[in-house]
Parts: C-alpha cells; structure tokens; sequence
C-alpha cells in the first residue's frame, strides 16, 4: 500500500485498516477515472484525523452485546458526533454491515443477510458498541448504536431490529 493507493470505502478490508487506520475521502480527485465520491485513500502521514481538514474514515472496534469484538470504521466529521455522521460500520469476512441507514427504511431480508454474516440474533447485537481506534480532533468516535436506523422524512430516528 501507498499513499497512491485508491480504493472505494465500501471495499475497505480488515487488513486495509491493519495496514492504515486512517483513510481520506479523495472529493478533489472525484473527476479522475475509476473515481467518485465513495474513493478513499490511505492516510500513511498522520497519525490523527482532523475532520476541519477532510473527510476521514478511521479503524474502529465494535462490540456486540455478547462481548463478540468486531474490526471496523466510523466518519470523522467536524463538530459532529450523531451517529447519522459517524455511521460506524463492521467489516466481516463476507462484507460490511452498515447501521445507518440513511433516509431509506432498511428491508427485513437485508438485516437477515447482516444477522447471518455476523452470526448474530438482534439481541446478541444489540446494543452494538463502537470505539475510534485513532485519535480524531474535536469529535468524539465513541458510543451505541441501538439498531439499524433510518431517518423519515419528518426528521425522526427510528429504530429497526
């Protein structure tokens, strides 16, 4: 790996953010082939996230209700620490599971999928900790996450098992 390195944040492995914690998002490279707003690249430089100067991923540990400890990455940005701009994400050996689900309802077969990826019921899940692995300025990489969540039109959080 390099710092020339360039890869889509969805594709991020365990042995990418063993290799480096921290990834920047490459907005100033979006127009270049092979590239969008979903391009990441390595951060070998630093050594702490400063969300005023990008939009960084950082390697994360999540913790499962049971105790199952899980290797993935949250959002640093600046001056918030919702949990709709940390979006903590686990990476299992078959993919990623996100729980942020945005303004879109999350459907029943996809949280199946994510059950059985991670081996989990929802109440050996849930209540899911997360905890930044790096040191990130001015935001605050920790906390829960109480399910899979989404945001209605209205503005509400809801929460889905």
């Amino acid at each position: 790996m390099t710092a020339k390195t360039r890869k889509q944040v969805y594709d991020l492995t365990i042995a990418d953010l063993e290799r480096c914690s921290i990834w920047e998002h490459a907005i100033d490279e979006e127009g270049e082939k092979g590239q969008d707003e979903a391009t990441v690249r390595p951060r070998l430089d630093i050594t702490e996230a400063n969300p005023a100067e990008g939009i960084f991923v950082v390697k994360a540990e999540l913790t499962a209700n049971d105790g199952t400890s899980y290797c993935g990455y949250c959002y640093a940005e600046e001056q918030d620490s919702s949990l709709g701009a940390i979006q903590p994400h686990i990476i299992a050996e078959g993919g990623q599971v996100s729980f942020w689900c945005g303004i879109i309802e999350p459907k029943e077969d996809a949280i199946r999928k994510d059950y059985g990826l991670l081996g989990k019921t929802s109440e050996k899940l849930f209540p899911l900790r997360f905890k930044a692995l790096v040191p990130t300025k001015g935001v605050r990489l920790e906390g829960t996450v109480p399910a899979y969540l989404f945001k209605t039109k209205e503005g509400e959080v809801v929460e889905v098992r």
